[in-house]
């Protein structure tokens, strides 16, 4: 039997999809379970391979929770534009993304 070639080795994938919720996390994980045996590498906004990255921990979400609620719309769009760039970097980098809509 005549063992199929893995058209996945070495590509890079970014996983799109919210994270505001638990199941953010829990996907996430499933995915790259699935896909690091494959040679696959995964780019997790929760695990960004930047050197200087910005913050979207646990934390962090609290603390832009928190800007919401008082209003301070232009503080939080300044940090989410900054956010934006990382991610968008990372699908730039990407042969293909996964999204959970």
């Amino acid at each position: 039997m005549k063992k199929s070639k893995n058209n996945l080795w070495r590509t890079k994938t970014y996983l799109v999809g919210h994270m505001q919720y638990k199941s953010g996390r829990d996907w996430r994980g499933y995915v790259t379970e699935e896909l690091n045996p494959l040679g696959v590498t995964v780019f997790d906004p929760y695990h960004k391979p930047f050197v200087e990255d910005v913050d979207e921990d646990e934390p962090a979400r609290v603390e832009m929770l928190q800007m919401m609620e008082d209003g301070k719309y232009d503080e939080l769009t300044r940090r989410m534009k900054k956010v934006r760039n990382y991610d968008l970097n990372l699908v730039d980098r990407s042969d293909f993304i996964i999204a959970n809509l």
